[in-house]
């Protein structure tokens, strides 16, 4: 059940019962580390994953898996809202 809190994002009665709730944003980014597909990528609404878990990215005529080595996690609870940074690190798997 989400919380009913005081002013912050009116919802209609037809979800959760309505009332006021605080507003969430998430950033996710992921970083490649080596392979073909090295940088650092934005991603839209993020990926649930855990260390040490395999992810395959496929290429065009090729597939790399990855491995997921770090997981970061922050909650800036500023002001009205707050704001949830995730950062995913993955390395090649040899």
């Amino acid at each position: 059940m989400v919380p009913l809190l005081d002013k912050k994002a009116e919802v209609p009665s037809s979800i959760l019962g309505g009332g006021f709730f605080i507003m969430i944003k998430k950033e996710t980014n992921a970083i490649f580390e080596d392979g073909d597909f090295k940088g650092e990528y934005d991603w839209k609404g993020g990926i649930p994953l855990s260390e040490g878990e395999e992810m395959k990215v496929h290429l065009k005529d090729k597939i790399i898996t990855y491995i997921l080595k770090e997981k970061k996690v922050d909650c800036l609870s500023e002001g009205e809202n707050q704001l949830v940074k995730v950062v995913y690190r993955f390395k090649e798997k040899q």
